[in-house]
């Protein structure tokens, strides 16, 4: 959904929700993904023609969306309306030191349940 042909949009949508400021923008950011995540279960279901499949959280660290080329950051900084500082300060936020504890899958839930 992420990675991939087709994969703008949502990873766009995915990264306004990281870089949300309130809980508001994150709630519209969930919502405009939920098509595309619902999308690609509905698929994943039907190529497995009733056979068991197991839904994974979200479960990669986030800071690795944010992105780290200068021009990329300019780029979603501007479509965001927010300052490529704001981008670099919340991809620090987010960098994990110790990937099997980070802040994601049901961590990522309990702090935002939205």
């Amino acid at each position: 959904m992420f990675y991939g042909e087709g994969s703008d949009q949502p990873l766009f949508i995915l990264r306004k929700m990281i870089l949300s400021g309130s809980v508001e923008e994150r709630k519209k950011a969930v919502d405009e993904l939920f098509e595309f995540v619902k999308r690609d279960i509905k698929g994943t279901l039907e190529a497995m023609d009733g056979l068991p499949v197991t839904i994974r959280l979200l479960d990669p660290p986030l800071h690795e969306f944010v992105p780290q080329q200068p021009a990329a950051q300019a780029e979603l900084a501007k479509a965001l309306g927010i300052t490529v500082e704001e981008i670099q300060r919340r991809g620090a936020q987010l960098h994990e030191t110790n990937p099997m504890m980070g802040h994601r899958g049901v961590r990522l839930g309990i702090t935002y349940p939205e």
